[in-house]
């Protein structure tokens, strides 16, 4: 319905966001390569809604 009144639908990020700092602060305290952890943590949050095909691709993306 929104796109027929021509209102542009926008997603809140903020839980996004706040789950990969926390996904990112967790590994940086337990000395782990965060790029890997938060994308795998992505992947396995979001793949529903996302391209992506694996937590490789994901890793890929980040």
């Amino acid at each position: 319905r929104a796109a027929d009144e021509g209102i542009e639908r926008t997603i809140d990020t903020t839980p996004v966001i706040k789950s990969i700092m926390a996904a990112y602060e967790d590994c940086e305290s337990k000395d782990i390569l965060p790029v890997l952890f938060i994308a795998l943590h992505v992947f396995r949050k979001f793949h529903s809604w996302s391209r992506l095909r694996s937590e490789a691709d994901c890793a890929m993306a980040m």
